[in-house]
């Protein structure tokens, strides 16, 4: 994993691993959860939206932006 601006080193990574088994145990239950609201509950036209910006913000946002902040924090 290479972030500009980070320096991986032994003080911050465990918790950055933190954040990231966080991001993943959270994704993979809430993610699927929501997505089944959304088809649900919202006409066809949409739901492709919705769920198209819901899985870009939970990659980009869910991750790299709590992993930069950790990182930083302990750096």
């Amino acid at each position: 994993m290479n972030i500009p601006g980070i320096c991986f080193n032994n003080r911050n990574w465990p918790h950055i691993l933190r954040v990231c088994r966080i991001w993943s145990l959270l994704g993979s239950t809430i993610i699927p959860i929501f997505s089944l609201l959304i088809c649900w509950f919202t006409p066809k036209v949409v739901r492709n939206i919705v769920i198209l910006v819901t899985l870009l913000s939970y990659s980009l946002g869910g991750l790299f932006i709590p992993v930069y902040l950790v990182a930083k924090k302990y750096e």
